[in-house]
Parts: structure tokens; sequence; C-alpha cells
């Protein structure tokens, strides 16, 4: 695991209800192509609705429009 993957993953396990650094989370695995684990913070931080749940659910939606295929 990278390295901002795995401070975001610990700010994570050190404060679970903070929306934000879940959504960080989500952000560091989608940049890295790591799509379904993305995807998975993302929905965490969402279920929290704290309050950075717009941002967090403007990070879902970015994550799924890259695992879509591609259109022509």
């Amino acid at each position: 695991m990278q390295s901002g993957a795995r401070r975001f993953r610990r700010a994570a396990e050190l404060h679970p209800a903070s929306d934000a650094a879940l959504n960080n989370l989500a952000q560091v695995l989608a940049d890295q192509g790591r799509l379904a684990e993305a995807e998975a913070a993302a929905h965490r931080a969402l279920a929290l609705r704290g309050p950075n749940s717009v941002v967090a659910a403007q990070t879902l939606r970015d994550i799924q429009d890259k695992s879509e295929p591609s259109r022509p």
C-alpha cells in the first residue's frame, strides 16, 4: 500500500467518525486505480452523514464515473 493511502487509512482507523478521513482515503485509492476499495471508503464516508457529505457524494460519483467503461 502506498504511503498516502496508508496514512489516510490510519487516520480513518484513529477517527472512525471522520467522514473527511474516509473521503480522503477514497480519493487517494481512486487516484491509485483501486476503485473498488475507493468506492467502499466513499460509501462509508457518506454513511456517516457528517459535515462533508456533499464532498463525499461527489467523490463517490467521480469514482463511479472512473469505473464505467469508456464510451466511443
